[in-house]
């Protein structure tokens, strides 16, 4: 039998396993600042606004933090007692303020406070003056009035519909446009446009990043409702939107979707409301004819810094290598939408029709970045190309990355001619979807962008189709494309990204931050993007 001192050393070290594994279990569970919340989810540029941040250990908060360093924040203050002269701060209640240099946007907040700074959160940036929801306005006879070209915000509430009212001419065109999913809300927003008769004129639910937008021409004048709720009937403080119905210039696309860093280009606008502009002849686009109006823009020169070009915006994992800029037409009817347009990578080239036929092939030559449109339905476009034997290209295709409905697809061939002088034309390559991103589930997923490098394998001429797999059912003028062909050349981008410790459970949060405590370490994976 095991002797008492060895028995004794037994008890000991279970004693102290079970303390470390205590410790350790406490460990995890120490407390960290979670930010689910922040209401309103937005505000205009050149005001203060008042808003409320919900979440968990969210204990004595000193301050927001937002990803543009000019937001800045104070906690709000009200008087200790009803006569007192003395103030103390209200939980959770921050008075914000936005300068008016703060360009329109969606930035990072964090909430700062006893359990360290929080997981972060979207808040936006708006260049009109906006409004918060007041009342209960449940019902088309308590709608609230929703003034135009005025951002409102307000927040689903479970099992109920949110509606509003406004006045158009006969004729009168508007784009309604709730932001919910773009601004981190839990909300899956749906819009609808009823009109005095109680019937449903346009019903919207996924129109640009998983929120809806609507065109809608008024066709008599009068009074006009819209609908705003979560397609579930879902509610509650973290199912914020920004709805608002605009009447100033909308811009739906620009064509060629981009230009060559600090050169001054003519670049093609298409949409609504443009001051000076001409019909186009495109069919109806998002149920409203387009205009289009050219308009000279002087593209500024690419950041030193990549990450500037992603500053108040949202960006997808597989789009990290598109850079891009931003621009607003301003005109005497007001500003328009933020519309982002590419930096190319070597000179533009612009499609010109026919070219949807082999032997109507419009000749290019790299390095160039080739502009088309995906229209109209099932459209194929054609180009043909001179490379020597052991040439390396980088073919790439630029568009569903850039938050486009299309799934592009490329087929690379070599045209020859024989002894008899007959054509022969060899298929080469297909490439249909991009390989998927380095960093796992956790970061991303692939891109339905075809891109390769490609190596001729002698002299002569090869062609390239490029077509839409979906464009026979979601043709529209504004799938635009662009088809860069440029000398392989070595490059990358470095991300850094923190493991998450709950990326092998999708039930837990999506969000996180680091936790480095004293004597600790935190994983920190780093992604090669090429």
């Amino acid at each position: 039998m095991p002797s008492h001192n060895r028995m004794t050393r037994i008890a000991d070290t279970l004693v102290l396993l079970a303390l470390l594994v205590a410790n350790r279990h406490a460990s995890a569970q120490l407390p960290h600042a979670r930010l689910s919340w922040i209401y309103p989810p937005g505000g205009s540029a050149g005001a203060e606004i008042d808003v409320t941040v919900g979440g968990e250990d969210l204990d004595d908060l000193t301050q927001l933090r937002f990803s543009h360093p000019d937001i800045g924040s104070q906690p709000k203050l009200e008087p200790l007692f009803p006569s007192s002269e003395k103030n103390r701060v209200v939980p959770n209640r921050f008075r914000i303020t936005i300068p008016s240099s703060v360009p329109p946007g969606v930035y990072d907040v964090r909430a700062v406070g006893r359990y360290w700074v929080s997981t972060p959160r979207r808040f936006t940036v708006t260049g009109h003056t906006g409004m918060v929801e007041q009342g209960t306005h449940a019902t088309a006879a308590t709608a609230m009035p929703l003034p135009l070209n005025t951002p409102l915000y307000g927040h689903a509430e479970g099992n109920a519909v949110d509606w509003y009212r406004f006045h158009l001419g006969k004729n009168q065109w508007i784009v309604i446009d709730c932001m919910a999913e773009r601004i981190d809300s839990a909300m899956d927003a749906t819009l609808a446009v009823v009109d005095a008769s109680g019937h449903t004129l346009r019903v919207e639910r996924d129109s640009d990043l998983e929120d809806p937008i609507v065109h809608f021409v008024a066709p008599r004048e009068g009074d006009y409702w819209v609908e705003v709720y979560d397609a579930l009937y879902r509610g509650g403080n973290d199912y914020g939107y920004c709805v608002e119905a605009r009447t100033a210039p909308s811009i739906d696309y620009v064509f060629p979707p981009a230009a060559q860093p600090g050169t001054p280009t003519t670049l093609t606008f298409f949409g609504r409301n443009l001051p000076g502009s001409q019909p186009t002849a495109d069919d109806r686009t998002r149920n409203s004819a387009p205009e289009q109006l050219q308009q000279a823009v002087e593209v500024p020169a690419l950041p030193s810094d990549a990450t500037g070009a992603y500053e108040g915006r949202v960006v997808r994992p597989d789009a990290l290598g598109i850079d891009e800029f931003p621009y607003t037409l301003d005109t005497p009817a007001g500003s328009s939408n933020r519309v982002w347009i590419g930096y190319a990578s070597a000179p533009v080239v612009v499609e010109q029709e026919p070219n949807n036929q082999p032997d109507k092939a419009q000749r290019v030559t790299p390095p160039c970045e080739f502009a088309g449109r995906f229209y109209p339905a099932r459209d194929r476009d054609w180009i043909t190309l001179d490379a020597h034997k052991g040439e390396s290209l980088w073919i790439e295709v630029i568009s569903e990355r850039t938050d486009l409905p299309t799934d592009p697809w490329l087929l690379i061939q070599r045209v020859e001619t024989d002894k008899q002088g007959h054509r022969q034309v060899h298929d080469l390559k297909e490439v249909d979807d991009a390989a998927a991103l380095a960093g796992g589930p956790a970061f991303g997923h692939a891109s339905r962008d075809p891109a390769l490098r490609f190596t001729a394998p002698a002299d002569g001429t090869y062609r390239i189709v490029v077509r839409d797999l979906n464009g026979g059912s979601s043709a529209e003028p504004g799938n635009v494309y662009r088809l860069v062909l440029r000398p392989a050349r070595p490059d990358f981008r470095l991300l850094a990204m923190l493991k998450s410790p709950f990326e092998d459970d999708p039930n837990k949060p999506r969000r996180w931050n680091p936790v480095l405590r004293q004597g600790g370490t935190t994983p920190l994976r780093i992604i090669a993007h090429r």
